[in-house]
């Protein structure tokens, strides 16, 4: 007599290497960085034809579509993250000279600036790869 029914597994089980390139790639697709299909070739992954290229496409948009409620959350941690890199970086007023003061002042802005766009990016690619294998599920009302 069994009591408890063994469950599968909600997330998608990763069990060769061309899985993982094609996660990988996905993952690229879904972080819409640009070139990012030359990207995933450099890192291993196969070139394709333009018409499979084009439906990777139409699929990573369809995955990024279902966390779209997100994305401007994700917006602001990436800015509150390059917020806080640079909160904790050398600060300008540790130095007496108002030039020194400033060249600091331009590298925060320029390093935040530098970090934002990238870390949206990689969030983005992130949360819309955990749902698509299953290890975060979108609420009822969002999908």
């Amino acid at each position: 007599m069994k009591f408890f029914k063994r469950k599968k597994p909600k997330y998608a089980k990763i069990t060769s290497v061309k899985q993982i390139k094609a996660h990988l790639r996905e993952f690229i697709l879904d972080s819409q960085i640009p070139d990012g299909d030359a990207i995933s070739v450099e890192l291993g992954c196969s070139p394709v034809s333009e018409e499979v290229l084009e439906r990777e496409h139409e699929e990573s948009d369809a995955r990024v579509e279902k966390i779209g409620f997100l994305v401007p959350l994700l917006y602001g941690y990436a800015a509150l993250f390059s917020e806080a890199f640079v909160s904790v970086s050398p600060s300008a007023h540790d130095h007496e000279n108002p030039e020194m003061e400033k060249f600091y002042d331009h590298i925060a802005e320029i390093t935040k600036h530098a970090l934002k766009e990238p870390m949206a990016h990689l969030l983005v690619g992130s949360i819309s790869q955990m749902v698509d294998l299953g290890l975060l599920e979108i609420p009822k009302g969002k999908r």
